[in-house]
């Protein structure tokens, strides 16, 4: 094999670093709410407006930070695979090419 993509597996940490609240850290999104309780069927069936809640928040702060950091960005600018095991929309965001 010859192929000169370049694939980046990245975690938490990077997450952390960037200002992303992990899900398990000091002020991370299961210490806020209990994802056992908002990340259901019966939860959505329940509350809807509050799940939504909970995931637009989450997204929101996520898309917020991801956006502005360098090491994503230069990540996206080498335009090599990403594959985040923090956040699956990270690799979509980066707009790494395969």
């Amino acid at each position: 094999m010859h192929d000169r993509r370049i694939l980046v597996i990245t975690g938490a940490g990077v997450s952390a670093e960037s200002g992303i609240p992990t899900f398990r850290g000091k002020d991370g999104y299961w210490r806020n709410r209990d994802p056992a309780k908002l990340a259901t069927p019966e939860a959505f069936a329940r509350d809807p407006k509050l799940v939504w809640e909970w995931y637009r928040e989450r997204w929101c702060k996520f898309t917020e930070i991801f956006l502005q950091r360098a090491a994503r960005g230069a990540i996206s600018q080498m335009k090599i695979g990403v594959v985040h095991l923090n956040h699956p929309a990270v690799a979509q965001l980066s707009k790494a090419r395969d």
